[in-house]
């Protein structure tokens, strides 16, 4: 084999190593990843179900009681939808409908009442009572809480609001009627409770030509009643359940026998390319005062059938020990390749190193 078809080869090999090893660590840090996404992955998976709806809901509806005038030539109750003119009118007749329906059987139970708060815009406020507090205890899926009238007495109140002027010296640029619901209470499903949580709202502008209607006439509030349970994931490999748990006890087995055999191809890697200059270095350094170094072999010039190939250098230092010989050293560069060699009455006995395919070879 020539000098550049040995260097050529020897380059291929250290290339080809290369990328083993770079498909090795690859490997290695693709099934690590693998392994931990698997590992952090919960073994249940927490589920909600909605076990029923609850819906809150509170409409207001407006009439006023007025007096006869040229628009209601007979007066009495009427419809209005934007307002009334307080001048012709007695009362404003507020109807509250309070209810509370679900997709299953619930009870509810607590108190309510309806409340006027009067206010006068940047002065004072105070609360009247339209409907006194009464409790309730109810079930079903479909439960009213209130359906009823509330007449707020208008002259009343402007005598109230009259007095209180006088008493500050003082008039506020506007008033404002707020009518609430205050509902407080429980509502319960099964074993699960849940608050009465529904502030509804409306409101009447008041002047002294007009009342006006405000714009909240409804609210409606929907609140689930869940449940949570913790469910085990499963995987469906080829067609067939496995549970989660399987899958990480098989992928730490798996990748404990793929560790084991990527560090047993690497071991072995590093056993078969482990230069022969390291062999070289040891047996230098230990021997180097019994060698000379030669820069031209003269082994070719020995008659072939007086040459010896030994397997080992301990086989060639007993040979030197035995003949009291010297021990000559011959390094080819170009194939990285060293003979040790001893001559005596005509013979050569030889050991010899090499590279080839990243392995120690014999060379005869």
């Amino acid at each position: 084999m020539s000098k550049r078809k040995k260097n050529n080869f020897k380059l291929k090999n250290k290339k080809q190593r290369k990328f083993i090893n770079s498909i090795l660590i690859g490997l290695s840090i693709v099934a690590t990843v693998l392994l931990y996404y698997i590992l952090v992955l919960p073994l249940e998976t927490m589920e909600t179900n909605t076990e029923n709806n609850i819906t809150q809901e509170t409409v207001f509806t407006f009439k006023a009681d007025v007096a006869p005038f040229a628009l209601h030539p007979k007066g009495g109750i009427v419809d209005i939808e934007g307002g009334s003119f307080t001048e012709v009118t007695n009362d404003i007749i507020v109807n509250v409908k309070s209810s509370i329906k679900s997709n299953k059987p619930i009870k509810v139970n607590g108190s309510k009442e309806i409340v006027l708060n009067l206010v006068a815009n940047g002065l004072w406020q105070k609360d009247f009572l339209l409907g006194k507090e009464d409790s309730f205890e109810l079930e079903g899926t479909n439960i009213d809480l209130i359906d009823k009238d509330y007449p707020i007495n208008l002259k009343q109140l402007e005598k109230f609001m009259n007095d209180v002027e006088k008493s500050i010296n003082a008039i506020p640029s506007s008033y404002n009627f707020e009518i609430s619901p205050i509902i407080t209470g429980k509502i319960t499903y099964n074993d699960k409770e849940i608050s009465i949580a529904h502030n509804a709202r409306t409101n009447l502008e008041y002047s002294r030509t007009q009342i006006t209607l405000g714009d909240e006439t409804s609210l409606v509030t929907t609140t689930p009643i869940s449940s949570t349970s913790a469910i085990q994931r499963v995987f469906y490999p080829f067609g067939k359940e496995v549970s989660l748990w399987a899958i990480k006890v098989v992928s730490v087995v798996m990748y404990l026998l793929l560790l084991a055999a990527i560090l047993m191809i690497a071991r072995y890697i590093k056993a078969n390319t482990a230069s022969s200059s390291s062999e070289k270095e040891r047996i230098d350094k230990k021997y180097k005062a019994r060698m000379v170094s030669v820069l031209q072999s003269n082994i070719s010039t020995i008659d072939s059938n007086k040459r010896v190939v030994l397997d080992s250098f301990s086989s060639l230092l007993k040979i030197s020990d035995e003949k009291d010989a010297i021990i000559y050293t011959y390094e080819d560069s170009g194939s990285g390749k060293k003979d040790y060699y001893v001559i005596d009455e005509g013979y050569v006995f030889i050991y010899q190193t090499s590279i080839i395919s990243g392995s120690y070879t014999e060379v005869g």
